[in-house]
């Protein structure tokens, strides 16, 4: 039984390529990056500029806070369940799977309890995060929900459910806003409390949606195979694992989203609410046009920590190459559209008033296209247990970014503010870069020859074939040492 799941679960590793998976994730990410734009379009109309200024703040206080509460489990489950799936031990794998849930739901459930102790700091932070105690039990849910959702999604992509895992980061939340913001039009609700309730109700269905995917991943082996055999000292070196491997993750995720998120709040400490909604239309347009690469990270993860276990540079190379030629030409083009009609494109998309946005979109474009360049040299760091060197690296990219921003928005506007994080983007990816080609021997570098040709995965197929069958081979022979 273990070993069919194994097989063919993919478990969908077995079977699909990097081409098969980054194609499936950038299909369902379309879906949600196209529930992103109509969400913004429809809050655009719906709200005032001020309104939606406030909104947009709110929503990333709510992101924030929903990598604050997982404690960095889900990058770091997506490396040791592919470990565990890897060395052939379907059953660990589950093991760790569930016990990064469990490390997920308690630290949001621990965030959500001290969030109404951060009221008066968030609104020391910003005047406009002022809020009453029903818009904070609103918020509460919201944050709550989305973090575990987003938890379920990484647990999903740790088992090579690329698509699945995709739908539950990416899909479910974003269309189902799209829903409820056009039952609120619908009903003559066009206020933000109404906004709120509604981000908030469809984040609670779309966990509980997601949450019945993953326990089909469970129910699929037997629970003697996961809990017989189990000792409690080798559940408890996985529980430390997880955390050790997570908090650095952690760190740096939480200062990732402050490198990129954080000039959203410098731009309404000095130019107001309605500055943040010309900046935050850009913003979330052009986190549509990283769709791409972060397609291809959904595929790429649960692979480089599998080739991890046994340190293949040339492996892993290949990978990284193939992933940066699938990724660049999409983010080429979207980088062309932003230079020359950007202006054109937030205008249809938002209305007149957001084409003030264009050169905050071309910024972050472009340095969006040099990132994929670089590669994502964060993955292949955090899934060889270069963790703790991606949280060194996040604090300065965000320290930098954050000054950056301070210094050049008064002065620069808006501009200051996208070069800040753009800028900061790239060096946080180059650096690593650098580290990895000295401590791995891997250049995560797109070969500029490799520009002109077809990315070929007939390799990275073969390997991954190969290491498939190793599992399903180990895992048979010690399949009765598992139970």
């Amino acid at each position: 039984m273990v070993t069919t799941l194994h097989a063919k679960s993919g478990i969908e590793n077995s079977k699909s390529g990097l081409l098969s998976g980054s194609v499936t994730g950038f299909l369902a990410r379309i879906s949600g990056s196209f529930g992103t734009l109509v969400s913004g379009m429809v809050l655009a109309r719906m709200l005032s500029p001020a309104d939606f200024g406030v909104y947009m703040l709110l929503f990333n206080v709510v992101v924030v806070a929903s990598i604050m509460g997982t404690f960095g489990v889900g990058d770091a489950a997506v490396r040791f369940v592919g470990q565990s799936l890897g060395a052939g031990s379907t059953a660990m794998a589950i093991r760790t799977a569930k016990q990064a849930l469990a490390i997920g739901a308690l630290g949001m459930f621990a965030v959500v309890l001290l969030f109404p102790l951060t009221r008066d700091f968030l609104v020391r932070l910003d005047r406009n995060l002022s809020i009453g105690w029903y818009e904070g039990l609103v918020i509460v849910a919201w944050i709550f929900s989305y973090g575990v959702l987003t938890h379920i999604g990484y647990l999903l992509r740790a088992f090579g459910e690329i698509t699945a895992g995709t739908i539950a980061e990416s899909v479910l939340y974003r269309v189902g806003i799209v829903i409820a913001f056009g039952i609120a039009i619908a009903i003559g609700h066009r206020s933000l409390i109404s906004v709120l309730i509604g981000s908030s109700l469809v984040a609670v269905v779309s966990t509980l949606i997601a949450f019945g995917w993953l326990a089909r991943i469970f129910a699929r082996v037997p629970s003697s195979a996961v809990v017989a055999g189990a000792p409690a000292v080798a559940i408890l070196v996985r529980w430390k694992e997880l955390l050790a491997v997570g908090l650095p993750l952690y760190g740096s995720a939480v200062l990732f989203r402050l490198m990129a998120d954080g000039t959203i709040f410098v731009v309404d400490h000095f130019r107001g609410a309605e500055a943040v909604a010309l900046y935050g239309a850009a913003y979330r347009l052009w986190v549509a046009f990283s769709l791409p690469q972060v397609a291809v990270n959904a595929a790429l993860q649960p692979r480089l920590a599998m080739s991890a276990a046994t340190m293949n540079s040339e492996r892993m190379q290949t990978l990284m190459h193939n992933a940066g030629k699938l990724a660049f030409w999409p983010t080429a083009a979207f980088a062309i559209v932003s230079l020359l009609g950007g202006n054109l494109v937030l205008s249809i998309l938002y209305g007149p008033h957001y084409a003030e946005g264009r050169s905050v979109l071309a910024i972050l474009s472009v340095a969006q296209l040099l990132c994929v360049f670089i590669g994502s040299s964060e993955h292949l760091m955090a899934m060889t247990g270069r963790h703790v060197a991606v949280l060194k690296v996040s604090v300065i990219s965000a320290a930098s970014s954050l000054l950056l921003a301070w210094i050049l928005t008064p002065s620069c506007g808006l501009v200051g503010a996208a070069i800040s994080a753009g800028l900061s983007s790239v060096l946080f990816k180059l650096f690593l870069a650098l580290m990895a080609r000295k401590e791995l021997g891997v250049s995560t570098f797109l070969p500029l020859k490799a520009l002109l040709e077809m990315p070929t995965f007939a390799k990275a197929r073969a390997t991954t074939a190969d290491s498939s069958m190793r599992m399903v081979a180990i895992h048979t022979s010690n399949e009765t040492q598992d139970r």
